[in-house]
């Protein structure tokens, strides 16, 4: 599942781009120092543990504060018991528009798994139970036979007529009508909701532009909303589904479409059947007006399924995936394991995919258009849920625990395929963003990867199980190295297909395939908080290069680590790569060397996972680090440096080189942004010579970038850089003309910072674009700088927008209001309290009751009583029925 949504605007696209790549932890506690056993050029290969944290604590002398990020312990979460196998499910559902039910049976055929049974305890939530039979048992005389049940809600137990032994299947048949719109379960206020399972969009079709849709989502144990199961992740079975809707609507559902059987009254009923095992959580079913484009890989069916006027883009958006299926099944030496593979965008989806077997399920902003594909390369996402046919599906994390047994490896699949697909640059600054993406996690949480303390399941969808899973089995690939790696998980693979996996499934294999002991490895990154905090100090004397490595991190949560590092020693324009390993609080390392290096880089393959706080390199080392190296993170690191000291000339000539002239986008992007920093007030020496020189250098050099360099956001950088200077107001016309849609929200932005609320006539004309990013930079203007006149504009997009763009579009809007003329506040508050009370999606309409909240605070006391919010906001509670949305407001105080 890809929880993260992913499209900030440009602006934002920058700003954490680096600053966690050598980010120093402020919270670093004093240590007595460890054994500072020398070590030269040599790589320890003993097999110790990491240190346990009972140990370590004695380390801590003084009281210390808790850090904000202290593990939370929350109460052990086993994997479920099975008392039963589930062995087949088949479902008949019938859903009502009108009342937001389903009619439903349920066919269980189950076994027990080795204790004699005469019970079986369901997942149930909210249904509506009308009767249960045993259809089958081990006999004859067992057949079509009534049962009594218990149920309290959520728990569905059934009674059996007899005690069933481990030999006897038995298939119950459960009729019920499914209400989850109105039986949402919640375990406490906000924390755990648990959604519907089964969405109707818009079914009464109030919400102007947007399409009646149903869809279902799973994971983690919303299913039961609207059929009884098993509803933990190590149960798995079989599946046949059969959905009766009205003739117009398409269906989608797990495995193949068997039969379409048309009915006397206009409806249809279609049979989905799964022939090979699955578990209950990844069941899915989508019901809409679709277009479904078709596609193959192999002998295996793909399907497309979009809106109407989105048909002619959607191999422009899922076009790549014959080649990722068949990357995917020979690296792995596994072929595609289902019936066939259906990719289809909801509206008002509630993360960002979803990896049912075999039918994978997406937001509505890969809605793209094909001008709007090549800003908005989607690949990232559909390989992640694609890897999850394997990593998730195949083979299904035990317990939720042990999520990132699924969504790390997903993780790692989109890294896997940027390799393949665009080369190792590429997929380097995936994994360089993967990182980032924890460390700002771990500002505030840090956890174990592999948790059975945790607080909630939903807390378990963090960059933790995601992000720094990724990056972990990336260190395993570099570590055990990239044959060993493969053969691993194709041993993964084939040994534990069908099956439900943890942590150790996986170490026992890479144990097997390398002859290596590796419970130090996945101990300490799999099963501890944190990670490492490296004090770096270099010293040369004498000859020997002497380096001492100090591990800072808090150690009464997270071990002392085991780090095989590498170090690149330069002298004279040549490399010695020495290996060491890290395994104590202090360490020194000496090399010999025949001078002074004029360049050290600790981990210049950039695989380790760690907070380094370095020696300051000089400009002339960042120089050469820029200069030695073409791998990302180094290279990176280097041209970010730079910026440090780009009043230097050779600093300055290099960064020009690279921007010219370098083929990746990412090098060229940097170092333009450092040479941005060659007009700010950070340069003193505005006197000198070759100042106005480099000014116009710079200037040429961004005004031709911005026009025709090939890579989108690089052309979109230049433009942000060059509006520092003078030379903007003669190249804005051009850049609103681009193909790219960041490359014009950019200039918008430009032109607001160079003109202010002067820019209205230049930016007014691009009103009826309606790509997200350029409607999100107009929205932005119209609001901060209260533009009067816009209010029409903003209603056509908000009618226009849904999902989860509604949320962010809505924040623009209340704040236009706060500064428009009461007669438009009114207008206003109007529109909002009708998104609030109709709007189909349970998140917009929390999003207007808020949007009324914070109008309710800034509007001053008679304006308030004069549009009457309060009283209308109160209305607003009294219809509202949603829990969800109820619980939010109650929070809200009001």
């Amino acid at each position: 599942m890809n929880k993260s949504l992913r499209f900030s605007s440009l602006s934002f696209a920058f700003l954490f781009l680096f600053s966690t790549l050598f980010f120093v932890s402020s919270c670093k506690p004093t240590q007595q120092t460890g054994d500072n056993t020398t070590k030269k050029d040599s790589t320890n290969t003993t097999n110790e543990f990491l240190v346990p944290i009972e140990e370590s604590e004695s380390q801590f002398k003084k009281d210390l504060p808790e850090p904000i990020w202290k593990p939370k312990k929350g109460s052990y979460h086993a994997t479920k018991t099975k008392e039963f196998d589930l062995i087949h499910t088949k479902l008949n559902i019938k859903p009502d528009w009108e009342k937001q039910w389903v009619y439903s049976t349920a066919t269980l055929t189950v076994q027990p798994h080795f204790y004699d049974q005469n019970k079986i305890d369901l997942d149930a939530k909210g249904l509506a139970i009308e009767s249960i039979k045993l259809l089958a048992g081990s006999s004859k005389n067992d057949v079509t036979k009534p049962l009594r049940w218990d149920y309290d809600g959520k728990w569905l137990t059934v009674r059996l007529d007899r005690e069933y032994t481990k030999d006897e299947k038995i298939t119950v048949e459960i009729n019920y009508i499914a209400k989850p719109n109105e039986a949402i379960w919640t375990n406490s206020v906000l924390s755990n909701i648990e959604e519907e399972g089964f969405f109707f969009i818009n079914p009464e079709g109030k919400t102007k532009g947007k399409p009646k849709q149903i869809w279902t989502q799973g994971e983690t144990s919303n299913n039961s909303m609207w059929f009884p199961t098993f509803e933990s992740s190590n149960f798995r079975g079989t599946q046949e589904v059969f959905v009766t809707v009205a003739d117009s609507f398409q269906t989608l559902s797990n495995g193949k479409l068997v039969s379409s059987q048309k009915n006397t009254d206009g409806t249809r009923t279609d049979y989905w059947k799964m022939e090979k095992p699955h578990a209950p959580y990844l069941t899915m079913v989508a019901i809409g007006e679709f277009e479904i484009i078709e596609d193959k890989w192999r002998d295996i069916p793909l399907y497309y399924y979009t809106e109407k006027w989105h048909a002619p883009y959607a191999k422009d958006v899922f076009g790549k995936t014959p080649e990722m299926m068949e990357f995917y099944s020979t690296y792995l030496d596994y072929p595609y394991p289902w019936e066939k593979y259906a990719q289809i965008i909801v509206r008002d989806y509630t993360s960002g995919a979803m990896e049912n077997t075999s039918a994978s399920v997406f937001m509505e902003g890969l809605m793209v258009d094909k001008r709007s594909i090549k800003d908005h390369n989607w690949e990232g996402i559909i390989s992640h849920e694609l890897f999850h046919q394997w990593f998730g599906d195949l083979m299904t994390a035990e317990s939720w625990a042990n999520l990132a047994m699924n969504e790390s490896f997903a993780d790692y699949g989109e890294y896997l395929w940027l390799e393949h697909s665009k080369g190792k640059k590429d997929a380097d600054q995936n994994i360089s963003n993967e990182k980032s993406s924890y460390f700002r996690e771990a500002q505030a949480k840090r956890e174990p990867i592999i948790r059975y303390f945790y607080t909630s399941e939903n807390d378990m969808f963090d960059s933790h199980s995601y992000a720094k899973g990724a990056v972990v089995l990336n260190m395993l690939r570099y570590h055990i190295g990239d044959e060993a790696f493969q053969i691993t998980l194709q041993k993964y693979v084939k040994a534990n297909a069908f099956k439900s996996v943890e942590l150790d499934n996986l170490r026992l294999i890479a144990e097997e395939v390398t002859g290596q002991d590796l419970t130090w490895f996945f101990n300490q990154w799999f099963m501890k908080a944190g990670h490492p905090e490296l004090n770096i100090d270099e010293n040369y004397q004498d000859g020997t290069l002497k380096m001492t490595i100090t591990q800072t991190q808090d150690l009464r949560y997270s071990p002392i680590y085991r780090l095989p590092l590498e170090i690149d020693v330069w002298e004279n324009g040549k490399v010695t790569r020495h290996k060491v390993t890290l395994d104590k609080a202090e360490q020194i390392f000496e090399f010999k060397t025949e001078s002074k290096p004029e360049l050290v880089v600790f981990d210049p393959s950039g695989y380790l996972l760690a907070q380094k706080n370095e020696d300051d390199k000089t400009a002339n080392e960042w120089r050469l680090q820029a200069d030695y190296y073409e791998n990302y993170i180094p290279k990176m690191a280097a041209l970010y440096n730079l910026a440090g000291s780009i009043e230097n000339d050779t600093t300055f000539n290099l960064l020009i080189k690279v921007a010219k002239n370098d083929k990746f986008a990412a090098y060229r992007t940097q170092a333009i942004r450092s040479l941005g920093e060659y007009n700010l007030e950070n340069i003193e020496n505005k006197e000198a010579e070759n100042f106005e020189q480099n000014i116009t250098e710079i200037v040429t050099l961004l005004k031709e970038m911005s026009i025709s360099d090939k890579d989108n956001l690089t052309r979109a950088s230049a433009i942000d850089i060059v509006s520092q200077y003078g030379a903007f107001p003669k190249l804005w016309k051009q850049t609103l003309k681009d193909s790219s849609y960041f490359v014009i929200s950019n200039t918008i932005y430009s032109l607001i910072n160079v003109y202010g609320a002067e820019a209205l006539d230049k930016i007014e004309p691009l009103e009826n674009i309606e790509e997200r990013h350029v409607v999100y930079a107009l929205g932005e203007y119209y609001s901060v700088y209260g533009i009067e006149g816009k209010y029409s504009w903003f209603v056509k997009n908000a009618d226009r927008i849904s999902g989860s763009e509604m949320s962010y579009f809505l924040n623009h809007f209340t704040q236009y209001l706060i500064n428009q003329p009461k007669d438009i506040q009114k207008k206003g508050i109007d529109y909002l309290v009708h998104q609030a009370k109709t709007n189909s999606f349970f998140q917009t309409r929390k999003d207007a009751y808020q949007s009324l909240t914070v109008l309710k605070n800034a509007l001053d006391e008679e304006t308030k009583i004069e549009l009457e919010i309060e009283q209308k906001m109160n209305g607003i509670k009294t219809e509202e029925k949603d829990r969800r949305v109820t619980e939010f407001q109650q929070a809200l105080g009001f």
